[in-house]
């Protein structure tokens, strides 16, 4: 009797529990942040769009990119040149491989970069397709942490290359750069960038790190920081490859450049390739910012911006930015075919 009144005044878990005992687990705060950040990035950039559709309109949009179809071969072209681009794209990241030793099949390399633009292009992350491209290779590198530190590296190149391109177009077109808004914060922007990237490879720095992570607290970590400091190693004693990869990413930002002048030509636009050439790599770098997706809406708006001293209209801009993200998006799909079809072979370890 006793325990029974026990039982009906302490009830157990179970009977409290209407879901038979199974202990309930609301979204913690970090996870509903996290759910809510790419909706907050599609808004931002469906925000930045509408506001940028006020100073134009939709059909004139569509005049702009019908006038581009009738120059449809100046648009296929353009479609081409995702395709060269992705090969420097290639040699770079298989040069900063052979730096530590690894030799990778170019078609293999060729077949990561499809797949990394496809979860580029349809996660709302482009962190995702770096991370894509670490698992893919995990296993040819030997772990997946030195795999994704030379993805990083391959990333921060061509960071560098972008700085560099607009950096010797402003130098060699003063005129041109003195007209475009806020220049001196892209050339702080570009100034940071390149002693960041000096400092991580900087012995000093290297041995600092070392000596963190030998502390308790950060040993389970050691592992990591090993492949690390070690693929940063073999790139600081090998010059050559980090100068060839230099080289290859300002060559990649070129083709970049052609391509929006390709573009610009097929839309009727006058714009130089010294314009774009100082113009392009600053609006690449605005696009990279984390708060849309896939650069929508950054991307229109930063080309509105600064073509407007040089004659581009809003709803060219506009024009310009989706036939450029239309020829991305089609290389990504690509990429989604080659990723359904099972093209990885092994896996990280």
């Amino acid at each position: 009797m006793s325990r029974l009144v026990r039982a009906r005044v302490h009830p157990s878990p179970a009977a409290a529990d209407p879901s038979g005992g199974r202990p309930s687990s609301p979204p913690s705060d970090a996870l509903r942040s996290r759910s809510l950040g790419p909706w907050l990035r599609v808004g931002c950039g469906l925000g930045l769009l509408w506001i940028l559709l006020q100073q134009t309109s939709l059909p004139a949009v569509w005049s702009a990119l019908g006038a581009a179809g009738e120059r449809w071969t100046l648009l296929i072209v353009a479609a081409m040149m995702p395709g060269v681009g992705w090969t420097l794209g290639v040699l770079r990241w298989r040069s900063l491989l052979a730096s530590i030793g690894v030799h990778v099949p170019a078609l293999r390399l060729f077949k990561a970069l499809l797949v990394a633009s496809f979860f580029n292009h349809f996660l709302p992350s482009t962190i995702g397709g770096d991370v894509v491209r670490g698992w893919w290779l995990g296993r040819d590198v030997g772990s997946t942490s030195r795999s994704l530190t030379v993805v990083g590296l391959d990333r921060l190149m061509g960071l560098l290359g972008v700085c560099l391109v607009g950096l010797l177009a402003a130098a060699a077109r003063p005129s041109l750069a003195r007209d475009l808004p806020h220049i001196w914060i892209v050339i702080a922007v570009v100034a940071a960038v390149t002693a960041g990237a000096a400092l991580s490879a900087h012995p000093r720095t290297v041995a600092l790190a070392r000596r963190l992570f030998s502390f308790r607290l950060l040993q389970p970590l050691d592992g990591v920081a090993g492949a690390v400091l070690g693929v940063l190693g073999a790139l600081r004693e090998n010059k050559r490859a980090a100068g060839t990869a230099l080289a290859l990413s300002m060559g990649l930002q070129l083709v970049i450049v052609l391509q929006y002048w390709i573009l610009s030509s097929a839309l009727g636009v006058d714009l130089s390739a010294a314009t774009l050439a100082i113009l392009v790599p600053i609006v690449t770098l605005v696009s990279l910012l984390p708060i849309s997706i896939n650069g929508i809406g950054l991307r229109e708006s930063a080309l509105a911006v600064l073509g407007a001293p040089f004659g581009l209209e809003a709803s060219e801009a506009v024009a310009l930015a989706w036939l450029f993200l239309a020829f991305q998006f089609v290389w990504a799909m690509a990429g989604g075919v080659v990723y359904l079809a099972g093209g990885r072979e092994g896996g990280p370890r």
